[in-house]
C-alpha cells in the first residue's frame, strides 16, 4: 500500500504511514491512501505561466544583502 503526505506529496510505500513525514515533518494523520493511479497534485497548476515569478537578474537585487 502507498501513502501520500497532503502537505508535500511524499510518497511511502507500507503496510502504514509513517509517524511523521520524512520530507516536511507532517503528521502521520495528513497521510491518505493512494492507489498511484490518481494524479496528486492539480491539473490546473501545469497550466500556470511561472515565468513571470522568476527573477529576470539585474543589478537592482545586489544591494539588498
Amino acid at each position: 500500500m502507498q501513502w501520500v503526505c497532503d502537505i508535500c506529496g511524499y510518497v511511502h510505500d507500507d503496510d502504514e504511514p509513517p509517524m511523521a513525514c520524512p520530507m516536511c515533518g507532517a503528521p502521520k494523520s495528513k497521510f491518505s491512501e493512494w492507489d498511484g493511479e490518481d494524479d496528486f497534485f492539480d491539473e490546473d497548476l501545469e497550466d500556470e505561466d511561472v515565468d513571470d515569478d522568476i527573477d529576470q537578474g539585474g543589478d537592482d537585487d545586489k544591494d539588498r544583502f
